[in-house]
């Protein structure tokens, strides 16, 4: 795990840093930049926005932590292998503290999101 975790420090946690304070604006938008037509194929545009509705009740983002590796998967779909590597991220809000969980593509060059999920207290009030 050790070995992955190096594999991806120089590449994939630059694009995190980068990428984490940009979808913390809540703008679908910028969002969907992020992430490949695949990715967000079978949900509509109205539900995309009502997550991002419902995730910028936690306020605008103050900080957050070194990106943690948190595994490596292939998914074939298809027909078409795509390598996702996992980040978990602490993070601090203006409404409190959540977990940010990331899926990235690995393009071999570069990364997309793939998938995210955030996890606060402040979601579930």
């Amino acid at each position: 795990m050790n070995h992955k975790s190096s594999q991806y420090r120089g590449t994939a946690v630059p694009y995190l840093k980068k990428v984490v304070p940009e979808i913390s604006k809540w703008d679908t938008e910028i969002i969907k930049e992020y992430m490949p037509p695949e990715s967000l194929k079978g949900t509509s545009e109205e539900r995309v926005s009502k997550i991002v509705e419902s995730l910028s009740r936690l306020g605008d983002l103050k900080k957050f932590e070194e990106p943690n590796f948190a595994g490596e998967t292939i998914i074939a779909s298809s027909g078409i292998e795509k390598k996702i590597v996992a980040y978990e991220i602490d993070a601090e809000y203006e409404k409190g503290d959540a977990v940010i969980t990331i899926g990235l593509i690995d393009r071999g060059h570069s990364f997309q999101i793939n998938n995210f999920n955030i996890n606060s207290p402040v979601l579930s009030e």
